[in-house]
């Protein structure tokens, strides 16, 4: 990931609004998201009266390398039988995934807006 180092500064300037309690208990592995939050902090710095979601929402991760291994957490679905423990288990995965990028993508958006701090 290249940015400027403004952002990278401002991410660690920030992080204290959604580590404890968001990205330390929920995120797997450590930081997943990251890129998420990292969007948030552009946003919250350079663009406040359009913001843009740079996390990227038309990539489509079913596709990506990483879907293509047992663990992936972004696809694997079609690896499995259908109904089976092994595909339920994907299933409640991904809709995990998928929360937790909503929720740190709401929480972390209202938390710099609160903060007040750039």
């Amino acid at each position: 990931m290249m940015m400027q180092q403004t952002i990278c500064k401002a991410f660690a300037d920030h992080s204290y609004l959604v580590f404890d309690d968001i990205v330390k208990l929920y995120s797997k592995p450590l930081w997943n998201g990251e890129d998420i939050f990292m969007s948030l902090v552009a946003n919250h710095l350079y663009s406040q009266d359009h913001p843009n979601n740079y996390a990227m929402p038309w990539l489509n991760v079913w596709e990506s390398e990483y879907s293509k291994y047992e663990r992936g957490i972004s696809g694997n679905v079609f690896t499995v039988q259908p109904w089976s423990w092994g595909w339920w288990k994907i299933v409640g995965q991904m809709i995990e995934h998928k929360n937790y990028r909503g929720y740190l993508w709401r929480e972390g958006r209202k938390r710099l807006m609160e903060s007040g701090r750039r």
